[in-house]
């Protein structure tokens, strides 16, 4: 298990026994979840850890800009006007540094029947692939991938879609974006009016919530 700020990496093993200790999970169906996550990195091509244990409190104006580059250090985030906005809260997340196939180029209601489909695909429970993750969260999880594996997710002008909504509809993106300035690529929140573009899609992700 690898310490991060907010992010705790788990191995398959230690994913199953949290299942099991923290969730009450038995110890079958608790292999049989990881065990499904496991199936779609391997779908997807992927053979990173699946699973986090996240702490909660981390948000994007506190923490992130600490946590790794965030463009502008997100100082413009603060002026914009959220419908729903929290941090992290503590739970294990199952998640995959990959969009989801044929996710992109969909509206957010497309995007949900392509979610829909995915857990019943891979048999998942309803909680798992039922929401996109709040923005903090996606920030802690896309952070954390890049300074573990040095890689940028979901890519350089590409966007994965969270569930956190402006006031008036808009609904926040996380991506990577080139700085001017630096040069450097930085982990941008941008905010999407919900029209179907080819660089905006979705992660699998699935939510264990534990007690405070």
């Amino acid at each position: 298990m690898e310490r991060d700020y907010y992010v705790f990496t788990l191995a398959d093993e230690n994913a199953i026994d949290l299942l099991v200790d923290s969730r009450k999970y038995k110890a079958a169906s608790a292999e049989a979840l990881v065990a499904k996550w496991r199936c779609i990195a391997t779908d997807f091509g992927c053979s990173y850890p699946v699973a986090a244990l996240v702490r909660g409190g981390f948000t994007l104006q506190n923490h992130a800009p600490k946590f790794g580059p965030c463009y502008k250090k997100l100082s413009y985030f603060k002026e914009w006007k959220l419908h729903n906005s929290e941090p992290t809260k503590n739970s294990i997340v199952f998640w995959i540094p990959r969009l989801v196939e044929d996710s992109t180029c969909r509206t957010p209601f497309q995007m949900k029947l392509r979610r829909t489909e995915l857990g019943q695909r891979y048999g998942l429970p309803e909680h798992h692939c039922h929401g996109f993750g709040s923005i903090a969260l996606l920030f802690a999880l896309i952070l954390s991938h890049f300074k573990r594996a040095n890689e940028l997710v979901p890519g350089r002008l590409i966007y994965a879609v969270s569930d956190t909504i402006m006031v008036g509809g808009h609904r926040l993106i996380a991506g990577y974006y080139r700085d001017a300035v630096s040069q450097k690529d930085e982990l941008r929140c941008a905010y999407w009016d919900g029209a179907p573009y080819k660089h905006i899609g979705f992660f699998p992700i699935g939510v264990e919530e534990l007690d405070k």
